[in-house]
């Protein structure tokens, strides 16, 4: 509908360690719904739902991943071209803690984002972990990263729409992390 949107993914995974594989079927769901109220919108998904990787009779399963999140249009100028959208998103591995992530996005003629986020309950936390050969327990970051920083450039070309975005997250032992995407939408 024009306030509803849904959509489904269906993979096949392949994993080979040493010479031994495994395979497994996952599928995925979310959901948008947009309120009418400063462009908010509520969106959910779960991740990986499926069947586990099988290595020499043992089975593991894939990581479940529920999330929900919110963004909403906290400015917007038609006048400038200039929309400021905020959101935030809580994630929930099975396996794991919740973790709670927030961005901002700057949009400047529908052309050009400037972004911003950070993890939460992620980010600057350590774990007690097990050394599997010794029993020696410890404390270790649960990640290395930091705040992310990005932009994204949206060239219309008839019939075509082409978006480029990069992305640059500061982390720990590899120094930063630089990612590029490009999307052609016809």
């Amino acid at each position: 509908t024009d306030k509803l949107s849904m959509g489904a993914s269906a993979r096949y995974i392949n994993q080979s360690i040493d010479g031994v594989s495994a395979n497994a079927f996952a599928l995925d769901f979310g959901a948008i719904y947009h309120i009418g109220f400063r462009g908010a919108r509520i969106g959910a998904r779960i991740n990986n739902l499926g069947t586990d990787m099988k290595y020499f009779e043992i089975s593991d399963p894939i990581p479940l991943i529920f999330s929900v999140g919110m963004a909403i249009d906290a400015y917007e100028n038609a006048d400038q071209g200039v929309v400021v959208t905020v959101l935030a998103d809580a994630t929930k591995p099975q396996d794991g803690e919740q973790y709670l992530y927030s961005a901002t996005e700057i949009t400047l003629r529908d052309m050009l984002s400037l972004r911003t986020g950070y993890k939460l309950n992620y980010t600057g936390i350590a774990d007690e972990k097990v050394d599997e050969i010794t029993g020696e327990r410890f404390d270790a970051d649960r990640t290395e990263e930091g705040i992310t920083f990005g932009l994204g450039l949206d060239v219309p070309k008839a019939p075509y729409d082409v978006v480029v975005d990069y992305a640059y997250t500061s982390f720990g032992i590899l120094d930063g992390v630089h990612r590029v995407s490009l999307n052609l939408s016809f």
